[in-house]
C-alpha cells in the first residue's frame, strides 16, 4: 500500500491527504480529476468519461484499419499462390479482349469498306450535283419562257382583237 505522506497515489478513505474535491482547472468542485475508475465511492466527471469512450472508439477504428490493411496486403500476397484462379481469371480476359478485338477488327473493316465505296461513288455524286444545277438553270429559263409566251400570247390578242 502507498504511504499517505509522500505517495501521489491517495485513497478516498485517507484522512490525512487534502480532499479530492479541489480540481486544479476549475477550483473546488465535488468531482474528482482522476481518471481511475478503480476508485470506489468516487464521483468522475462525465464529459472526461465521455471523451475518454471517444478516444478509445477512435483510438479501436484506427487500429482496425491498420489490421484490416495489413489484412488486405496479406490476401494479394496469398493470391498469386492461388495459380488456377488467377490462370482462369486470365483466360476469361483473354477471351473476352479477343471477343472485343474481333468486333474491333470487323468495325474497322466495315468502315474501310464505306470509305471505299464513297470515292469510288464520289466522281457519280459530282455529276449529279453539276446535273441538279444545270436543271435548276433550266428550270428558271423555261419559267422565263413561259412568261414571255404569256406575254406574246397577250400581245397578239390584243392585236387580232382589234
Amino acid at each position: 500500500m502507498a504511504e499517505a505522506s509522500g505517495s501521489p497515489c491517495r485513497r478516498p478513505d485517507d484522512t490525512s491527504t487534502p480532499e479530492l474535491t479541489d480540481s486544479p482547472r476549475r477550483g473546488a468542485s465535488n468531482i474528482s480529476t482522476s481518471t481511475s475508475s478503480f476508485e470506489a465511492g468516487v464521483q468522475h466527471d462525465p464529459n472526461l468519461n465521455r471523451l475518454a469512450i471517444n478516444m478509445f472508439t477512435k483510438t479501436e477504428q484506427y487500429l482496425q484499419g491498420e489490421l484490416d490493411s495489413v489484412t488486405g496486403e496479406y490476401q494479394l500476397l496469398t493470391f498469386r499462390r492461388r495459380v488456377p484462379a488467377v490462370t482462369e481469371m486470365n483466360r476469361r480476359t483473354h477471351a473476352k479482349y479477343e471477343e472485343m478485338k474481333a468486333v474491333g477488327q470487323e468495325t474497322h473493316s466495315a468502315i474501310e469498306q464505306l470509305n471505299t465505296k464513297y470515292t469510288e461513288l464520289e466522281p457519280y455524286l459530282r455529276q449529279l450535283e453539276d446535273v441538279d444545277q444545270s436543271l435548276a438553270k433550266l428550270e428558271a429559263v423555261a419559267i422565263q419562257l413561259d412568261a414571255y409566251s404569256k406575254q406574246l400570247e397577250s400581245r397578239f390578242r390584243a392585236v387580232s382583237g382589234r
